[in-house]
């Protein structure tokens, strides 16, 4: 099958386009995708790099964002027919013809969502509303600060804290960017300034600062973020796409009762450890229809940059290098 392929890991300019890697096998309780859709990020340039904590060994296909058409189902799967339109999240493997995968890791769409919207769902909405509702606990009326609101984590970020209630507080680099914030719900829009940022959250807050940060990218806007905090305010670290981790004073946290929670959705999903418990996948799945549901009636409106065919898989990740992209890349095999 056609798949792209690392086979050391590098630089992703290394990734190879070929056309004779072999179909993965069904697993026992599996099903078999034909992929109509799949998406890379910063998160997929770690994976090749070898840098990221969902690691595998090469040579392998990267990414783990999938939707598409159940092809076969395994023995005694009963939850999913051939033919289902499906979306989820796989460990390694997205970037290719087909995909298999645990059937309680594929989700079926509602009647009226294409995969090409239901593919940003299960990765970046889900660790957006795992994040801000179950990681935080955010609360209707609560402020709620995202750095990086242009890009695919942060407009999640912004759209699951609308609706869940909060008033959202965004950060982007660019006029053009912070459009895009702003089109995605964000009440308030702010430059990433370090030297500004604390003062403008109280300004905006009335003095009592943000109640929850929800951070995908780290770095000095982290660091001024913390000054701007509510008393008991949460801190949800879901990435580092500055490239800059940073470092969280413990005598801040003290004197303002914060908490620091960081999130991987991949840990709900039995990345890198053992199978998710019953309970965890019962609650990825309560999730997921959420988030579908949102999908369908509008709630939420994933922004897709541009969608490449799998040749050329370069030009997105070539966008997301030179911090272009708003949105997520999209690529169709």
């Amino acid at each position: 099958m056609r798949a792209v392929v690392c086979e050391t890991y590098g630089d992703w300019n290394d990734l190879k386009l070929r056309d004779d890697w072999p179909a993965p096998d069904l697993p026992p309780g599996g099903v078999r995708v034909r992929i109509e859709a799949c998406s890379v990020g910063f998160a997929t340039m770690m994976m090749v790099a070898g840098t990221h904590q969902n690691r595998s060994e090469p040579p392998f296909v990267p990414a783990t964002e999938i939707a598409g058409e159940v092809v076969e189902v395994a023995d005694g799967v009963a939850s999913h027919a051939v033919g289902d339109l499906v979306a989820g999240s796989i460990r390694n493997g997205a970037l290719a013809a087909q995909a298999v995968a645990p059937a309680a890791a594929m989700h079926r769409l509602p009647d009226g969502v294409s995969c090409a919207e239901a593919v940003h769902i299960p990765t970046i909405y889900g660790t957006a509303y795992g994040g801000l509702a179950w990681r935080a606990g955010l609360k209707p009326k609560e402020w709620v600060l995202v750095p990086g609101a242009a890009g695919a984590t942060g407009l999640a970020g912004v759209q699951v804290g609308k609706a869940l209630g909060a008033r959202v507080i965004a950060t982007a680099s660019t006029e053009d960017k912070r459009k895009v914030a702003a089109d995605a719900g964000a009440d308030v829009v702010l430059p990433p300034d370090p030297e500004t940022l604390a003062a403008a959250l109280k300004d905006v807050t009335g003095g009592r600062g943000v109640d929850v940060v929800y951070d995908p990218v780290g770095g000095a806007v982290f660091d001024a973020a913390l000054r701007g905090t509510a008393q008991a305010a949460r801190l949800i670290i879901v990435g580092f796409a500055s490239g800059d981790v940073p470092r969280i004073p413990a005598n801040l946290l003290l004197v303002k009762n914060m908490r620091a929670i960081g999130l991987y959705w991949g840990h709900y999903l039995g990345f890198g450890r053992e199978p998710p418990t019953p309970q965890e996948l019962g609650e990825t799945a309560a999730a997921m229809q959420t988030l579908f549901g949102w999908l369908k009636d509008g709630t939420i409106r994933p922004l897709t940059y541009a969608t490449y065919d799998l040749a050329d898989f370069r030009e997105a990740f070539a966008a997301i290098a030179e911090r272009r992209i708003v949105g997520k890349a999209v690529l169709v095999p």
